[in-house]
């Protein structure tokens, strides 16, 4: 599932672009950025086909892919929706692919079922986990989370980027406070050195 959502160059980061900008960043991503490569595409083929009777086309996997990054993105906000969108039956005459499973060594063959169906029963069970790596600069941002409080995916790099940020943000929050303390902590210092040095006469 990830694999299919991390497929191809990722959505460009809009935060704090202005609407006109934004409209213009994610219309050239539409247009020329959102594919992979074809190599990427036969590299995933080689890795999923067998292994998740996918024979969509690749256009129809990028739609796949394109929902399942709004899934990541905004959870059970948009996932209700996309999943009753799934429910609508893509097979092609000739092209029924049946999944066996194997109980206690009786070959057992399953009805049949696409791609999306088995998304749908991945993330009923991960649901809560799907999230989108904080670094705009991740190169695969789906990803599902150990923690609910996780932003940042395992990847070195995010981990790195996420702790810069996180003292960023400290020091904007504490920061002041610790340069007021630190400066009255000093005054103390120099008031009780000069107290200290009339005492003793100026002397050390």
């Amino acid at each position: 599932m990830e694999d299919l959502a991390n497929l191809g160059p990722p959505p460009p980061i809009t935060g704090g672009l202005s609407e006109k900008d934004e409209l213009l960043a994610l219309y050239n991503f539409d247009r020329h950025g959102h594919r992979p490569t074809p190599d990427l595409m036969k590299r995933f083929r080689a890795s999923w086909e067998r292994k998740l009777l996918i024979y969509e086309t690749d256009e129809e996997l990028l739609t796949i892919r394109d929902e399942l990054r709004n899934i990541f993105e905004n959870g059970k906000a948009v996932t209700a929706q996309i999943m009753s969108g799934w429910n609508t039956p893509r097979r092609r005459l000739g092209k029924i692919k049946l999944l066996f499973i194997d109980i206690h060594g009786t070959q057992l063959p399953l009805p049949h079922i696409e791609l999306r169906h088995v998304l749908v029963m991945v993330i009923l069970g991960v649901l809560p986990k799907m999230t989108k790596c904080a670094n705009p600069d991740c190169p695969s941002p789906y990803f599902l989370r150990h923690k609910k409080t996780q932003r940042f995916c395992d990847r070195p790099a995010c981990l790195a980027y996420g702790q810069r940020i996180h003292k960023l943000n400290w020091w904007r929050e504490h920061g002041e406070q610790k340069r007021v303390a630190r400066r009255k902590e000093l005054r103390n210092k120099q008031a009780t050195r000069k107290i200290t040095q009339k005492r003793t006469g100026g002397k050390h």
